[in-house]
């Protein structure tokens, strides 16, 4: 995790703990087009969870 990450991944981290009822979807462009990022209470279907690492 380089120094950027640590922050970004510790407010994510308050954010998931009090926010999202359900889920959440968001979008935002960047040079290279648009990123698209969702969060989800629960595992999304056919998902793996040993594909998700923790931070």
């Amino acid at each position: 995790m380089d120094a950027e990450s640590a922050p970004l991944l510790a407010l994510l981290r308050r954010y998931a703990r009090h926010q999202p009822d359900q889920w959440e979807a968001w979008r935002t462009g960047t040079t290279y087009g648009p990123v698209h990022v969702q969060l989800f209470r629960g595992l999304p279907s056919g998902s793996a969870p040993e594909k998700f690492r923790p931070f």
